[in-house]
């Protein structure tokens, strides 16, 4: 039987060989099918409840230029949101009409969500994502591997299969690019100059484009450039320059990026886009955060002041919640979320002050959960969930999401958690073993710094957001990505992945 199966698929690979443009495109395509299997079991690409301020924010400028208005602008509620109760009542905070136009979601990535839905619905979105996502990691395996192939192919199929990878490409939210900007960033610096000049074109674009999709994917590769370059200057490793140049180049573009979208925002509503105070959301949800409010707010006059003996309360609850009882700055007035906005920074500074070692040991802590954390619990929705999206869904759309295990609530979070976790483990193990033999060839230094890259990850994402499983799980993917691609490139695990020597050791 073995032997059967390697000598099959020896003449698939002989066959493959002498069509290598067929070859490719055939390879190709399993792959990118092997990145849409979740959102097939599903019946629809997968939802947060931020998809839908992505498409509308998007939607907005283009329904103000050209006049015209989509589903998303138009459409009413579906009538179940009419009967909910208040907690879970979606709310509309961010208006052009009082000034208090969000940032935070990026116009860029919900022009792909948008325009992707015009086209064709929410399909069209996660088949481009997944394109962009096949590409990728084609392109890095040639940059990486001596020997691209059906193995190649073969891995491409099991990070799809098997790690969080296709639950993020199938997911309507920047999470995938978080993952696409570090893979780009640490190719850039590394193997720049291996490079022709339409694939550094494709490597400066993806990271401008992940960049500019969220904050956090900005802080987190412009952390990763600092200990770069600072690690390469100290250590005196022989990185080429011209990387560096691009990943700040990259960094400049998501940085004018947002400019242009603040001085959109400032000429169209009257005034600059807010920034949600996630900072003071964090003092809020920090013991010793509410005991800093209640220490000096006789004193200081925070505007966050009123609200101080809410605290701790969930970060989220402190941003988001529309229930008047518990919610703070969504519903509050224009005015007031525009200071929450200004003080955040002050706020912030003064409870790590007030408490720097008990501050610090909370930030190492949330640090800690996130970073051994995997998990997909926002796949699934519950009543407040389904609430939210009945109000702000198009009525097709919610129709839709109600019928999916995604919106019933049944995927199986608990085994994808199991899987995920030992192919993590089995990763780390195996990087353990293969980055001390690529010591002095750039794989080396691009193997560290993905490993570096993800735990800066965690550590923005709970610093500036708090423990969300999907910070970590969107990004953890590139763990056997490079287990994978070291192995590749070892001449012994070649001679082992032959067919004939699979059935030699078969039948000894």
């Amino acid at each position: 039987m073995i032997a059967t199966l390697a000598h099959r698929f020896e003449t698939l690979s002989e066959r493959l060989a002498a069509r290598p443009v067929l070859a490719g495109l055939v390879l190709l395509l399993t792959a990118w099918i092997s990145l849409l299997w979740p959102a097939a079991m599903n019946g629809q690409p997968f939802l947060l409840h931020d998809t839908t301020a992505y498409i509308r924010g998007a939607a907005f400028p283009v329904e103000t230029l050209l006049g015209f208005k989509t589903e998303w602008s138009a459409a009413e509620p579906a009538a179940v949101a009419q009967t909910q109760i208040a907690s879970v009542h979606a709310h509309a905070a961010s208006s052009v009409a009082d000034k208090t136009v969000y940032s935070g979601r990026s116009v860029y990535y919900g022009s792909l969500l948008f325009w992707g839905y015009l086209i064709g619905g929410l399909w069209v979105p996660a088949l481009l994502q997944a394109a962009i996502v096949t590409a990728a990691l084609f392109m890095a395996f040639r940059l990486m591997v001596p020997k691209p192939g059906l193995a190649t192919a073969g891995a491409l199929v099991g990070l799809g299969l098997v790690t969080p990878l296709a639950w993020f490409t199938d997911y309507l939210t920047p999470d995938v690019f978080a993952g696409l900007g570090l893979l780009a960033a640490a190719l850039l610096m590394t193997m720049a100059d291996r490079m022709t000049t339409a694939v550094r074109v494709f490597w400066f674009a993806l990271l401008a484009f992940a960049l500019a999709a969220h904050t956090s994917h900005l802080a987190t590769i412009a952390s990763v450039l600092v200990l770069t370059a600072a690690a390469t200057y100290a250590l005196r490793r022989h990185l080429k320059p011209v990387g560096f140049v691009l990943v700040g180049a990259a960094i400049g573009v998501a940085l004018l990026a947002e400019a242009a979208f603040d001085l959109a925002v400032t000429r169209v509503a009257g005034a600059p886009p807010i920034r949600p105070p996630i900072l003071t959301a964090r003092v809020m949800a920090s013991e010793i955060g509410a005991d800093y409010l209640r220490a000096v707010c006789p004193e200081k006059k925070f505007v966050v002041c009123p609200y101080a003996d809410r605290a701790p309360m969930l970060g989220n609850d402190f941003l988001w919640n529309p229930d008047p009882s518990i919610g703070v700055f969504t519903l509050a007035d224009p005015e007031t979320r525009r200071a929450l906005s200004t003080e955040q920074t002050r706020v912030f500074l003064g409870a790590f002050a007030y408490a720097p070692v008990t501050m610090t040991r909370e930030m190492l802590t949330r640090f800690w959960l996130l970073g051994t954390s995997a998990r997909l619990d926002e796949f699934n929705h519950g009543p407040a969930e389904r609430a939210y999206f009945a109000a702000k869904l198009p009525k097709d759309t919610y129709e839709t999401l109600l019928g999916t295990p995604s919106g019933q609530g049944t995927l199986p979070i608990g085994l994808l958690r199991v899987m995920f976790l030992l192919v993590m483990v089995a990763s780390a193990i195996a990087l353990v073993r293969l980055i001390p033999r690529e010591e002095n060839v750039p794989t080396h230094d691009f193997a560290l710094i993905i490993v570096v890259g993800i735990l800066i990850n965690a550590a923005v994402c709970s610093a500036l957001s708090g423990v969300e499983p999907r910070y970590q799980a969107r990004i953890v993917w590139l763990f056997p990505f490079v287990a994978i691609a070291l192995a590749l490139r070892r001449r012994e695990v070649w001679a082992l992945l032959k067919p004939k020597n699979i059935a030699t050791r078969a039948l000894a």
